[in-house]
Order: C-alpha cells, then structure tokens, then sequence
C-alpha cells in the first residue's frame, strides 16, 4: 500500500509510473490498484529512467547496487 500511495503522488506530480508484477505483487495489485495503473511482468525486458524499490527484505546493501 506503501508504494502505491507514493505512485499516487508521483503520478500527480506528472511522474511515469509502473509496477513489476510477480507472483507476490500481483494479488495486492489486483486488490488495490487502480484500475489503470500500468504492470509489467517481472520477467519482460524493461528499461526507466528512475526506479524506485521499497521493500522490507531488502538491505542498505541492496538497494544501492
């Protein structure tokens, strides 16, 4: 819910924003995304300008590969 309240905001600042959907995403997207919020499978070849992560299992390590 965390990271679709900051796509809300970034969206409203006229940011491009899109999920990766995978297997523990997907059921959470389907229950509280907005309908026309873009998804792209975990697996699809995809490039961004900016990539935000936010994620509990991630460490410091991680996240600033």
């Amino acid at each position: 819910m965390r990271c679709l309240t900051l796509a809300g905001a970034l969206a409203g600042l006229g940011a491009s924003c899109a999920f990766l959907d995978g297997p523990a995403v997907g059921p959470v997207l389907d229950a509280f995304a907005p309908p026309d919020l873009v998804r792209v499978a975990d697996d699809a070849d995809w490039s961004s300008d900016w990539v935000v992560l936010d994620s509990y299992r991630s460490s410091l390590e991680d996240e600033t590969r």
